[in-house]
């Protein structure tokens, strides 16, 4: 446990705690931090280096090569954006299984590749920046084809991925579907508050008012009504014809809140 008296030093702890001599984050605790989280986690395997926290873990470098700059210090912003290209290129080599056409979960202790490709390491990799220009086609599309297999907080970052590389229809249609894992199935079933999981019965203590579920509503906040009413309106001054207003997630926000079952 970190204390937030520790924060100046969390760099140095994360490499001295998390990251072996590649730079890559490792070790035990990278090794249990799923077992907690069980809820829809397409059988995502833990391994010794993980794709998941590697792939955060190139963005923070990159913002922290972007504040180093910022505030002028050249060689620190440099030196951080070094480390970035280095765990890219290795991402890349050691994690990407070209015959799957998708991401690895990670390595093993001995640094041999886990022969399994979960919808978190590709949807990660792509949210991340780490996937080539030459590969995000491809990996948008598998994506996309296998639809939400993680759990809310992780729906976030899939909603986050289509709406980047220009799939947004593909979003939409996830995100109104009631049939479909997201957000309509919960409006489906009565909700009318933030919930913990896609369905209630996912955990046996499933929250029914849980910041969590508020992430995937931060993307139709900023994607949906900014990004797709927000230019039509401006643009048009009309609503756009594609979005349906009969769909679940708008229909939604007339309905007074109610009690669930």
């Amino acid at each position: 446990m970190v204390a937030i008296g520790a924060a100046p030093r969390l760099p140095e702890l994360l490499e001295s705690e998390f990251a072996d001599l590649t730079d890559h984050l490792s070790g035990d605790a990278i090794e249990a931090c799923a077992t907690a989280s069980r809820n829809m986690r397409d059988d995502h395997q833990i391994g010794w280096v993980n794709a998941v926290p590697n792939a955060v873990h190139h963005t923070a470098l990159r913002a922290a090569a972007a504040m180093a700059r910022a505030l002028g210090d050249r060689s620190t912003a440099d030196r951080h954006d070094r480390r970035a290209d280095a765990l890219r290129e290795d991402f890349q080599r050691l994690l990407f299984d070209p015959e799957a056409g998708r991401y690895r979960d990670g390595l093993d202790r001995t640094g041999s590749p886990i022969d399994h490709h979960s919808f978190h390491s590709s949807v990660f990799a792509l949210r991340m920046g780490l996937a080539s220009e030459r590969l995000r086609p491809g990996l948008v599309r598998a994506v996309a084809d296998g639809g939400v297999r993680g759990n809310i907080f992780a729906g976030m970052f899939f909603f986050e991925t289509l709406f980047s590389y220009s799939q947004g229809v593909r979003a939409l249609e996830f995100i109104t579907d009631a049939a479909a894992v997201g957000p309509a199935r919960q409006l489906a079933q009565g909700a009318t508050t933030t919930w913990e999981a896609w369905d209630k019965d996912l955990k046996w203590n499933t929250s029914l008012c849980h910041p969590a579920g508020s992430m995937v509503g931060s993307v139709i906040a900023q994607e949906v009504t900014y990004r797709c009413w927000g230019a039509v309106f401006c643009a048009k001054r009309q609503r756009p014809s594609s979005f349906s207003t009969s769909a679940p997630m708008v229909s939604a926000i007339r309905r007074k809140p109610r009690s669930v079952g």
